[in-house]
Parts: C-alpha cells; structure tokens; sequence
C-alpha cells in the first residue's frame, strides 16, 4: 500500500475483539500486550485498546491497523497505545517498533484524525 492510496484509506473499519496477531491464546495476548504497554519509553497510557489509527504526516495519508503491514514498511502492526501522558503521543508497534526491540511508531495526537478501538468483551 502506498502512503496516499486513497481506496485503503477509505476502507470501511470492521470492528473486531482484541487480539494480537500470531498469537492464538487469549492469555497470552494479554501479557504480551501488558508487558509492551508498560514499556512504552517510560510513558504512561491509557487502558484503552486501539485497533486502527488514521492520521496524516507532512501531509500524506497513513492508517495504522492492528494485523496489517505498516505503510513504512516497518512490518505487521502489532498493537496500538495512546494517547501518553505527558507527551500526548499515541505508539504504533511492530516486532522491530517497540516491541521486541527499537522504539515504537510515534504520532503526535495533532496529527490523528480517527481512532477505531477494538469491540468490547
């Protein structure tokens, strides 16, 4: 996908129950999920689970989903956080964004212009 490809950008959201991708057991999902939370650069963030975040930077077009490949080619987006406090930034993570390793995808809340969250259980 490109950055400005405007028929994925407008791909209807379908809401789905939380989950992180290639991971089949609901328990662990939750720790993995937990464990990246709680190691987001020192930032705290809100309980909230974000399965898609539409935003705009330097005037292109970006979506981040949850289980899809993110549009820098950083691989499979595996959860998203946000908004932190005090910094007001929401974090995308891949395996090598924040994850298992490096630091997370960082997009400044200015720059959001829609945030799905995950169905409630």
């Amino acid at each position: 996908m490109t950055n400005n490809d405007e028929y994925d950008m407008s791909r209807p959201f379908t809401p789905r129950p939380f989950f992180i991708p290639e991971v089949d057991e609901a328990e662990m999902a939750e720790s993995i999920y937990e464990s990246t939370r709680k190691n987001l650069l020192g930032e705290s963030v809100p309980d909230r689970r974000i399965q898609r975040l539409d935003y705009e930077h330097n005037g292109q077009k970006f979506r981040a989903e949850v289980g899809e490949q993110d549009q820098g080619g950083e691989g499979t987006v595996m959860a998203i956080f946000g908004p932190s406090s005090p910094r007001n930034l929401y974090y995308v993570t891949t395996l090598d964004r924040g994850m298992l390793r490096g630091i997370p995808i960082m997009v400044g809340a200015g720059e959001v212009r829609k945030v799905y969250e995950f169905l409630d259980e």
